[in-house]
């Protein structure tokens, strides 16, 4: 393989990686009040939410217990890969499953999802990285991380729990 494909294939690899960080701080953040919105607009208790809220901790933890494990087996791509799979599917079958026990499993799926997606986009980040540009590539990824983070109450904000406000603001 030459220098220029290897340096290119490295560039795609990070590209990747920057993007799998910023959508897990998207899909956090964008998940988390929009969850918690909908169920207070449902009607329901603030301790109800706030017990809804914690599944994704749970999630976080169990996940946490096995990674590496489940890395081992599946490998680091194909995880990642099945993780942001696993995230969509989960945020899709938040509002067709009404039935408000199964968001606490939605919740706690979304953790985990979330996880593998924060733990193996931070080692993919180290293991791209030399000693020299560790610094450089870790800054790039919080900036990402950082990015999708903020992207999720914009989007909220510009779409609204029930529909696009963007037609409102363009008048």
């Amino acid at each position: 393989m030459s220098v220029a494909s290897q340096s290119g294939s490295a560039l795609l690899s990070r590209a990747a990686v920057i993007a799998t960080a910023m959508m897990f701080g998207l899909s956090y953040s964008l998940s988390a009040a929009l969850i918690a919105l909908d169920l207070a607009g449902q009607g329901h208790s603030e301790t109800l939410i706030g017990a809804n809220v914690a599944m994704h901790a749970v999630g976080v933890l169990l996940t946490a217990m096995i990674l590496p494990k489940i890395v081992a087996r599946l490998g680091l791509r194909r995880l990642v890969i099945l993780a942001l799979l696993l995230a969509a599917a989960v945020l899709v079958a938040f509002p067709a499953l009404p039935f408000l026990w199964l968001w606490f499993l939605l919740r706690v799926l979304l953790g985990a999802s979330s996880e593998v997606l924060f733990v193996l986009s931070e080692t993919w980040t180290n293991s791209l990285s030399t000693e020299e540009t560790r610094a450089r590539w870790m800054a790039t990824y919080t900036a990402a991380l950082s990015v999708g983070f903020a992207l999720g109450p914009i989007i909220l904000s510009l779409v609204g729990l029930r529909g696009s406000r963007l037609t409102l603001l363009a008048r």
